[in-house]
């Protein structure tokens, strides 16, 4: 299979929405946790999907991995400025170490995460 990776632009928005599925990456999350912390988890699945996607109207906040026309991984790019949740985190940083996708909105992602040195 040959993937290709396409900055996630507003035009895309559709693919990433199948990719996360009805009830959004990390059980609602929409990759707000690293911008407002845990209180993603106070408020409704929808208003992290309608701030997130404010996020990609005002600019490329990452990569959308392809197998042909499906969407297929999802890897958050962008200023560490704008993810003030990793200021006092443990992880350095964070990336997909593989992506794979056995069957439509089953997405599978490992991370790999690198510790701060202590």
């Amino acid at each position: 299979m040959i993937y290709r990776a396409r900055p996630l632009t507003p035009d895309l928005w559709p693919q990433l929405e199948e990719l996360f599925g009805p009830v959004g990456a990390c059980n609602g999350c929409w990759c707000m946790y690293w911008r407002i912390g845990s209180a993603y988890t106070q408020r409704p699945r929808a208003k992290n999907r309608a701030d997130f996607k404010n996020v990609v109207k005002a600019g490329t906040p990452g990569i959308l991995l392809f197998a042909g026309e499906m969407a297929v991984g999802w890897a958050q790019v962008t200023p560490r400025s704008a993810l003030p949740g990793l200021e006092h985190g443990r992880f350095t940083r964070a990336g997909f170490k593989t992506v794979a996708r056995p069957a439509a909105h089953r997405p599978i992602m490992r991370l790999d995460l690198k510790q701060r040195a202590a």
